[in-house]
């Protein structure tokens, strides 16, 4: 028995053929489409975050830029820790200024915890400072008198000054203890 296909029926059945090729294509490509939009909604995401840390980091710049006098002035109000040379030198010119002979005796980085506890630990410190001074009691007296004017909050703990008969130059030597806020 032989099976005789005419020409309308291959007609036909290539057309299915074709039919289905075309519309198995066109599922494959909408979900290739589809694909595509889910990668391009994660790639917006990503572009948008991006944007918005560019955008914080530009006004973080921008900020830390306006206020950046203000953060200067705060560090000079505190002595370094790593380094007090400043605020000694500071001392030194303002003694050679008024004609007082000024040595830092000792200086010393302390802890005060115990004095203060709403501070964060990083300022829970202070600098301790022993200078001796010698000079003309006038000037001794303004050179402590001039130790409150410092950008610094310089504290006089306490001040001995005391007059030397023998000596005609620079009668008055002393010592004084004073402390300051360090970071």
């Amino acid at each position: 028995m032989k099976l005789k296909i005419t020409k309308s029926q291959k007609v036909l059945v290539f057309s299915l053929l074709v039919l289905v090729l075309a519309a198995s294509g066109y599922v494959l490509l909408y979900q290739y489409i589809t694909l595509l939009h889910i990668n391009l909604d994660t790639l917006s995401v990503e572009l948008d975050s991006v944007v918005m840390v560019v955008e914080n980091k530009q006004s973080t710049i921008a900020l830390l830029e306006s206020t950046e006098e203000g953060r200067e002035e705060m560090e000079r109000y505190f002595v370094s820790v790593d380094d007090p040379t400043q605020f000694l030198n500071m001392i030194d010119a303002v003694a050679k200024g008024v004609g007082v002979n000024v040595e830092a005796v000792s200086v010393e980085i302390v802890d005060f915890e115990k004095i203060n506890k709403k501070f964060p630990k990083d300022l829970q410190k202070k600098t301790e400072v022993a200078l001796s001074v010698q000079g003309e009691w006038e000037d001794v007296y303004h050179f402590i008198s001039l130790l409150e004017f410092f950008p610094y909050a310089v504290t006089i703990d306490r001040a001995t000054i005391t007059h030397k008969e023998s000596s005609e130059y620079e009668p008055w030597e002393g010592l004084i203890h004073i402390h300051t806020n360090a970071l």
